[in-house]
C-alpha cells in the first residue's frame, strides 16, 4: 500500500528567501515607515498552482468509500491486517530512507 503524499512536493520547495525578505519586513516596520510592502517568494505561486491542481482531480475513489461505508454499516467490512502491516512497513523504510544523507 502506498500512500501519495502531496506534502513531499511542497517540501521541496526551498523557503530560505522568505527569512531574509520577513527580517527586512521587520526592520522597514521598526523604523516607523507608514506603507508597508509584501513581497511573496516564488515558492508561494507554486504552491498555488499545486493546490489549484489539487482541488481540480479527485482525491479519492467516491464509489470506493460508498461501497466501504455501506460494508461498515452493515457489519461485514474485514480488514486485511497483513496488508495493513505492509503498507506501514513500507511507509516507514520510506521515510527513513528518505532521512539518509
Amino acid at each position: 500500500m502506498k500512500i501519495d503524499d502531496a506534502l513531499k512536493q511542497v517540501s521541496a520547495i526551498t523557503t530560505g528567501s522568505q527569512e531574509t525578505k520577513s527580517s527586512k519586513t521587520a526592520n522597514k516596520a521598526s523604523s516607523g515607515s507608514a506603507a508597508e510592502n509584501v513581497t511573496l517568494s516564488p515558492a508561494s505561486s507554486q504552491l498555488r498552482a499545486l493546490a489549484s491542481n489539487l482541488g481540480s482531480e479527485s482525491v479519492f475513489d467516491e464509489i470506493k468509500v460508498a461501497e466501504i461505508k455501506s460494508a461498515i454499516a452493515g457489519g461485514e467490512f474485514k480488514v486485511n491486517t497483513d496488508k495493513v502491516a505492509e503498507g506501514l512497513i513500507n511507509s516507514v523504510k520510506e521515510l527513513l530512507t528518505a532521512q539518509k544523507p
